[in-house]
């Protein structure tokens, strides 16, 4: 369960250009933003304590479509999307990945780390 927290903002921009009587078409989106909320648990163990919680990231689209046949396009697109999170309202830019020293256990058997 979440609650919104106090500050939370974005900024969104795309355009869509149609080229050459709509045979082609370009898109192109970007946007950031930052939410802020408090998580007080899950189901029946929610209590009135809460974790203060940011998350924080940018995207991009862009995607290029070429007309086949009368309203049919094909083409590709691309999405890019970054978002650190982070608690107590700073954002944390962190390598979710473990380290070898937390895995150690998991590969001693076979001598590598």
């Amino acid at each position: 369960m979440g609650n919104p927290g106090n500050r939370t903002d974005s900024s969104p921009s795309n355009a869509q250009l149609y080229l050459k009587r709509d045979r082609f078409r370009i898109l192109m989106a970007g946007a950031t933003g930052t939410l802020n909320y408090k998580f007080y648990g899950l189901g029946n163990s929610s209590t009135s304590e809460s974790i203060a919680i940011t998350q924080s990231g940018s995207g991009l689209l862009t995607g290029l479509l070429v007309r086949t046949f009368r309203r049919w396009y094909v083409g590709p697109r691309y999405y890019y999307f970054k978002v650190t999170t982070g608690l107590d309202g700073s954002p944390q830019k962190t390598d979710p990945r473990p380290t070898c020293e937390a895995t150690r256990w998991a590969v001693t058997a076979t001598g590598e780390c």
